[in-house]
């Protein structure tokens, strides 16, 4: 039975306990996030096993920490426990923002050695659908001989590719790899405005 000596001690736990868990309302929101986005790429697994392996995790950091610790260094274990588990997801897997964009667009590259030992990769998209697609941004990943990605990035490709066209694209400064992956990170559909009889 709690006494009303114990009051201020059970009223500074509490605050104590807010500080630890407020910050990982925002982890929530991510993550919420994050699960949206996969949903959408119609990758499930990843999105579902993700929180078991971050309960998991944070349970076998109370089990292993949770008697020899202070409340402040089981917090900062716990919040580097739950960051390392959504750190470790491969980002690799997203290829684009749009699936299925492959039924409009084809890209074609080559890749070239530019100064400082750093690579280009410069090619054409064609649209092979009958509208014009403006704002399209690109996504190149370098990979290594054994086909992991070792670096990416998300530019701009051309400013818009008219229907049944194509547009060129240059692409800077790129990491040396052995090979590279090219992909339509996103864009917009321009519908031309109908004409009245």
């Amino acid at each position: 039975m709690l006494r009303i000596e114990d009051h201020g001690a059970v009223r500074l736990l509490t605050i104590r306990i807010v500080q630890i868990l407020f910050p990982a309302t925002g982890l929530l929101v991510l993550s919420a996030w994050c699960l949206g986005i996969l949903n959408s790429h119609h990758k499930f697994f990843l999105s579902y096993v993700a929180p078991v392996f971050w309960n998991a995790a944070m349970i076998a950091t109370l089990i292993f920490f949770g008697g020899r610790s202070t409340q402040s260094r089981l917090a900062v274990a716990l919040a580097g426990c739950g960051l390392t588990t959504y750190s470790s997801i491969d980002s690799s897997a997203t290829t684009t923002l749009i699936p299925g964009w492959e039924r409009y667009f084809t890209v074609e590259w080559t890749a070239g050695p530019e100064h400082g030992g750093v690579r280009r990769v410069d090619g054409y998209v064609y649209n092979r659908y009958g509208e014009y697609a403006a704002d399209v941004r690109l996504l190149v990943q370098s990979l290594d001989a054994s086909g992991n990605v070792v670096g990416q990035r998300v530019v701009w490709g051309p400013t818009g590719v008219g229907g049944f066209g194509r547009a060129y694209f240059d692409v800077r400064s790129l990491p040396a790899a052995d090979h590279y992956h090219v992909f339509v990170w996103d864009y917009r559909l321009i519908q031309a405005a109908g004409v009245l009889p």
